[in-house]
């Protein structure tokens, strides 16, 4: 929220959730430069118009939804510069095994390890993934893995995400010249 916050002088922040609590809360932390929408997502693309957005970001959302991918497919024409930001709750424990029904039955969805990763590839989508296993049970967190993935369309201009030629085992990429 600082971070996005921060951009205020420049740009407006849009806020989207299907709980007025919810919104009301996520544009209190967001400041003067936060508009709301109270809408369920699974229709998202009927509610703004393609390329509308710079960034589009959807943080722990898509479990809640019981066509997820359906609703990847429909932020990526959101985005004018073709970059997604998403965060879900994996089907799987934190020591990799799946969850047990009862905690399968808490949300409508939940998707694979890489099932992200396939959705951006399938729209001919680069991203950057990497999954999390830790949970932070002081804060209650549901106890399963979370993936967290970075996407680019083929018409992204700059580059966020490290060169396919990225050296192993190091942060630093090769920058194509």
């Amino acid at each position: 929220a600082r971070f996005l916050s921060s951009l205020c002088s420049r740009r407006r922040i849009c806020c989207l959730d299907v709980k007025e609590s919810a919104l009301k809360t996520g544009m209190l932390k967001m400041g003067p430069c936060a508009d709301g929408v109270l809408a369920d997502m699974t229709g998202i693309h009927r509610v703004f118009r393609p390329g509308i957005f710079d960034l589009v970001c959807c943080f722990y959302s898509l479990q809640h939804i019981s066509q997820p991918s359906d609703c990847i497919r429909s932020l990526m024409v959101l985005s004018n510069k073709n970059c997604i930001a998403l965060s879900v709750l994996l089907d799987r424990d934190v020591d990799g095994h799946p969850l047990p029904q009862p905690l399968k039955s808490c949300y409508k969805s939940f998707l694979g390890p890489g099932e992200l990763g396939k959705a951006f590839e399938a729209e001919g989508w680069k991203h950057f993934s990497w999954i999390r296993n830790e949970v932070y049970v002081e804060s209650n967190e549901f106890p399963c893995q979370r993936e967290y993935v970075i996407g680019r369309g083929s018409h992204f201009k700059r580059s966020i995400l490290p060169d396919a030629r990225e050296e192993p085992h190091t942060n630093k990429a090769r920058r194509k010249k």
